[in-house]
């Protein structure tokens, strides 16, 4: 009695595909895993904070990411978050005082507490960031010249 060939032995069943399931698409990964930056980030907003020295940038994308997640327009970063990407305070300071001058964050600072920073999308126009980066001394002082 001949023994039966292995190609004999193969038993070829019909593919069947799972369909997709709605809402995710073809080719896309489904979640994903642990923390990201949720977006859209405008790239014009990342290459202006990219052209800031210092932790400017890094200051930047954190401050998206708590946005994202908060899902807040005004938010404060958590001092462990600055640790965790190796900012110091001061290094977080002079960074968010870049941002700001530079129109991309508006920021109110309270006395012993982080402070309070807003996202500026689109931003002002140039001959207004440049007045507003240049007041002087006088600033939130009203002109009474005329008594």
């Amino acid at each position: 009695m001949a023994f039966p060939r292995p190609r004999d032995l193969v038993i070829q069943l019909p593919v069947q595909t799972r369909p997709a399931s709605p809402g995710r698409h073809a080719g896309r990964p489904g979640r994903v895993p642990g923390y990201f930056l949720k977006g859209p980030v405008p790239l014009a907003w990342l290459a202006s904070a990219a052209t800031l020295r210092g932790r400017a940038l890094t200051i930047g994308v954190l401050v998206w990411f708590v946005v994202g997640m908060k899902r807040a327009t005004v938010v404060t970063i958590p001092g462990a978050w600055l640790a965790e990407f190796g900012v110091d305070r001061f290094a977080f300071y002079r960074g968010l005082a870049a941002l700001e001058r530079h129109g991309l964050v508006e920021v109110d600072r309270r006395r012993g507490a982080m402070p309070r920073i807003t996202l500026v999308v689109g931003g002002r126009d140039r001959s207004q960031q440049r007045h507003h980066s240049h007041r002087g001394l006088g600033e939130g002082v009203d002109d009474d010249t005329e008594r």
